[in-house]
């Protein structure tokens, strides 16, 4: 009454409420309860008392108001010269009622509408909210749309070429393995080459200097006779969303290759679509996704039924995944690929040397000895953790001592990273800063940071993050980890693992409100606030299911 038909103030300066929309239900559909002969006499009382109005005053006033909302907006119609408008505000449908099933609100009594009955319904309503969002929002709408169109598939281009150039600054050998990838490339295969591996053992970088090496080698006259598609998840903010990635590779197709065909917006139909696109592709075309296994796991993303079985004979795609269940379905679907091996001797003394700080060009043989006699250093990202905490050490008369203590996991290495950080800059804000960047989605920026830190350590913080960068992920201005690694060390040291790791996000992707409590509630008490607070605690310290 006071929103619409008689509305104090006018909503969004506007003579009518532009999102006011009516259903109203047909009376016939629901029978009175003499009539249904399936029937109790205590089901029929329990059907009649739910839904009809025991007193008339109630209905009188009831079908009043309804005939009064027609009437506003048939006035309205008129006052718009829109014989249409009354039927854009005000739906009435009509399903049907099956007296043989169970009342979902109340199991006490039968009779509830057919499920069938109600998919018009369903509709219209989905179909009004979405055109009340495209009013409320149309110009930023409009905005969004054009600077997709100009400038989305360059920007999102952009971050993968920065991953690129990030993860091949100390790229060491692998020459056998890029030989491999070059071979593929240029074979007569039909099938998804898959690299695979365990964490940190070098995949992201091995693929980052094949891309480069893919445009370096490609000869000027060729440059528009080859298209290659990078496509590092984490790399972008949305970039680990299949939906996200699928929509990418099919504008870049359409794009490159003219192609006239619509992208649909179900998800379902896209990966169709992206088999569609392939077979029109006329130039050489090779498609890198690093990190399948990081795809958020909705829409059947880890089942890999999104992948194209077949490819057609210019169309080259190479996939990369750590083991596990991501790994078992690409086996499945293709023998082609490479595990990525262990660094050689002569691979780590190379990259111990191309480390660009003073401390590693001085490190002595019988230092370089130590390191290659631990097995856990022919891991890439052991090895670089382990000479970046070499290179900050205090003591050069105990540097072996250091390097036979160092853990022997790459988790356990960045729990130690931390232990240093935390001597160095203080446990509270070491602690304060990981969690909320391990909490984050994507990650945070440097002005959220200093906000959630709320206090005057900006300087300190941005001294950490300098510390770890190699480690980071910086997404514009946005700061994430690159390494599960460490986000799981984070979660091992101060979020408790085993709460984390029993977390399950609804495949809508909202979060449950006592979810969102929790991060709240931690985030506070990392802040010093209600640290005391019993009730605080226990919401943090319960084991999440």
């Amino acid at each position: 009454q006071r929103a619409v038909l008689e509305p104090l103030t006018s909503v969004d300066g506007q003579d009518e409420a532009p999102h006011a929309f009516f259903y109203f239900r047909e009376e016939k559909s629901l029978p009175k309860a003499e009539v249904i002969i399936e029937f109790s006499d205590a089901e029929r009382e329990a059907y009649e008392s739910a839904f009809f109005e025991g007193e008339k005053e109630y209905a009188t006033r009831l079908d009043g108001l309804k005939q009064n909302i027609t009437t506003h907006y048939e006035k309205l119609g008129k006052k718009k010269n829109d014989p249409q408008e009354i039927k854009k505000r005000i739906f009435t449908y009509n399903p049907i009622l099956d007296p043989s099933l169970l009342n979902p609100e109340d199991d006490s009594f039968k009779g509830r509408f057919k499920k069938e009955s109600l998919y018009e319904f369903g509709d219209r309503v989905g179909e009004d909210l979405k055109g009340a969002v495209a009013f409320q929002f149309k110009e930023r709408i409009s905005a969004l749309s054009e600077r997709r169109e100009e400038d989305t598939l360059e920007t999102e281009l952009d971050f993968h070429e920065s991953f690129v150039e990030t993860r091949t600054k100390l790229f060491i050998g692998r020459k056998e393995l890029l030989k491999k990838l070059h071979d593929y490339v240029n074979g007569d295969s039909h099938k998804i080459f898959a690299v695979y591996g365990s964490p940190g053992c070098g995949k992201s970088a091995l693929l980052a200097k094949f891309y480069q090496e893919l445009k370096e080698t490609a000869q000027p006259e060729d440059s528009n006779s080859l298209l290659i598609i990078p496509h590092f998840v984490g790399a972008s903010p949305g970039s680990s969303a299949l939906y996200n990635l699928l929509i990418r590779l099919c504008e870049v197709l359409k794009a490159r290759y003219n192609i006239v065909d619509e992208i649909p917006t179900d998800i379902v139909k896209i990966s169709g679509v992206l088999c569609d696109f392939l077979d029109k592709t006329t130039d050489k075309t090779v498609i890198l996704i690093d990190g399948l296994n990081q795809l958020d796991d909705t829409n059947k993303a880890h089942d890999l039924v999104w992948l194209p079985r077949v490819l057609p004979d210019n169309v080259k795609f190479i996939a990369s995944t750590i083991e596990g269940n991501t790994r078992e379905v690409l086996t499945k679907l293709t023998d082609e690929g490479f595990e990525v091996t262990p660094l050689t001797d002569d691979e780590r003394k190379s990259i111990i040397q191309k480390i660009p700080s003073t401390f590693c060009k001085t490190l002595e043989e019988k230092h370089i000895d130590i390191l290659l006699n631990r097995e856990e250093t022919t891991n890439p990202l052991y090895l670089k953790v382990a000479i970046e905490e070499l290179r900050v050490f205090g003591s050069f008369d105990k540097l072996g001592e250091l390097i036979a203590s160092l853990p022997d996991n790459v988790v356990d290495l960045f729990v130690f990273v931390l232990d240093r950080l935390e001597r160095d800059h203080g446990k509270d804000i070491v602690e304060r800063l990981f969690c909320l960047l391990e909490c984050s989605r994507y990650g945070l920026t440097t002005p959220e940071l200093k906000e959630l830190l709320s206090d005057d350590k900006e300087q300190v913080h941005l001294a950490i993050l300098r510390q770890i960068r190699d480690y980071l992920l910086n997404r514009g201005e946005v700061i994430g980890f690159f390494h599960q690694q460490l986000s799981k060390a984070i979660r091992e040291k101060y979020l408790d693992e085993a709460a984390f790791s029993n977390l399950r996000v609804p495949q809508s992707l909202s979060w449950h409100g006592e979810l969102a409590e929790y991060f709240m509630a931690k985030s506070l008490f990392l802040n010093g606030e209600n640290r005391e607070d019993p009730n605080v605690r226990q919401l943090i310290e319960q084991p999440w299911q």
